[in-house]
């Protein structure tokens, strides 16, 4: 298996992945602030009339909004360690390079230049 070609595919939107769980839990919390429990009034059923229904509908699509952030968070959360777990199978020196390739977003030359080893990798990485 080609840990390096794998890890280069996944690890192009790592960052981002970690910017949407970030976003989306900031969402969720917005929601739950905004839409916690305050001052509730009970259902009065009347054949005329059903009070509490708007913000009882109101109430359930936040329940969903909720739902479905927390459940996008979870599934980037794995796909992340999925990410982690193919770099702890590679060679450190490599793992590390792709690390500050992609996540850190420094340039190739830069990378290069820190180490001399990581010169021939990258060339490597590259090709």
């Amino acid at each position: 298996m080609n840990y390096i070609k794998e890890a280069e595919n996944h690890l192009y939107h790592y960052r981002a992945l970690t910017l949407s769980i970030d976003n989306m839990q900031r969402e969720r919390n917005k929601l739950i602030l905004e839409n916690g429990p305050h001052d509730i009034s009970s259902i009065e059923l009347n054949p005329m009339k059903v009070k509490g229904g708007k913000q009882q509908d109101e109430a359930i699509n936040t329940l969903f909004k909720i739902q479905q952030l927390t459940k996008s968070i979870k599934d980037t959360k794995e796909r992340l360690s999925d990410i982690d777990k193919v770099l702890v199978n590679m060679n450190t020196i490599e793992a590390d390079i792709l690390k500050k390739w992609y996540i850190q977003k420094d340039d190739k030359n830069e990378i290069a230049r820190t180490n001399d080893s990581y010169s021939s990798i990258i060339q490597k990485i590259r090709d």
